[in-house]
């Protein structure tokens, strides 16, 4: 079965926390060929959420983009996401501070689902996923902020 998307979540100890979700562009023949990979790549620590964007081609010798936004755990207070399906799915993520201040927002668009793969669910459930983990640790780390 051809999959767009894999989700990774690695806890490497308790004040770490990777989630992470690749997905696949690939060709329309009858053999699906991955042209290109889109990384989102979530790293919680104590201090700081860093948010890494990337795209790279197939061969992995170029990459198309690649961008990061580091915000500090305190000042973080949700992620906002809206995914809209077409002949492309189009993410929205958009992280919003105490204040209801944007501190980053990033469109991504996933195209080229292979016509067989049913992981839209699963790409759905990784976005949903994500924000309860970076919920469940900042909520962690902001109270022993504010402790201190």
């Amino acid at each position: 079965m051809v999959k767009n998307s894999q989700i990774f979540i690695e806890a490497d100890s308790e004040n770490s926390v990777f989630i992470g979700l690749e997905f696949c562009e690939y060709t329309q023949k009858m053999n699906p060929t991955c042209l290109s990979k889109q990384h989102i790549n979530v790293f919680i620590h104590p201090e700081e959420l860093t948010v890494e964007f990337k795209k790279t081609k197939s061969d992995r010798t170029i990459d198309d983009f690649h961008l990061m936004h580091i915000v500090p755990v305190h000042c973080f207070n949700y992620l906002l996401c809206s995914i809209s399906q077409g002949i492309v799915t189009d993410v929205q993520l958009k992280a919003v501070g105490h204040e209801g201040e944007t501190l980053f927002e990033e469109n991504l668009t996933l195209k080229k689902f292979h016509e067989k793969a049913t992981d839209y669910e699963e790409t759905l459930s990784f976005f949903k996923h994500l924000n309860q983990e970076i919920q469940k640790q900042t909520k962690k780390y902001t109270a022993s902020y504010m402790s201190s």
